[in-house]
């Protein structure tokens, strides 16, 4: 299963942990875990692309974790958008593939 967990701090998404596989397919077949990967990595090019909002990354295997780490209010702004439109896709994908995919989302902590 691949669990993907939102950090929120003033009411905003300000990090994203994504980790695991969905386990749908197999690796190179797994629609699921392809389209997971599509919206967590386009939302932070997003973040970085569009919002030119600093961004901090670890990445692994099966994992990638990213926050927002500028603080002027426009970008954070902007970067808000989207990640809480990375968010409607998220949950989305977990109502159809509940065994697959669990969004949590967690207050203030990173």
């Amino acid at each position: 299963m691949t669990t993907v967990k939102l950090f929120y701090a003033d009411g905003r998404i300000y990090a994203v942990e994504a980790k695991g596989h969905t386990g749908y397919a197999q690796a190179g077949k797994d629609i699921v875990c392809a389209a997971i990967s599509v919206l967590v990595q386009t939302a932070l090019l997003a973040l970085q692309k569009v919002a030119n909002a600093g961004t901090e990354k670890t990445e692994g295997e099966g994992y990638l974790r990213y926050k927002v780490t500028s603080t002027d209010s426009q970008t954070l702004q902007a970067s808000d958008i989207i990640l809480k439109s990375m968010k409607v896709g998220l949950a989305d994908i977990a109502s159809a593939y509940p065994s697959h995919i669990r969004l949590e989302e967690t207050k203030n902590v990173y």
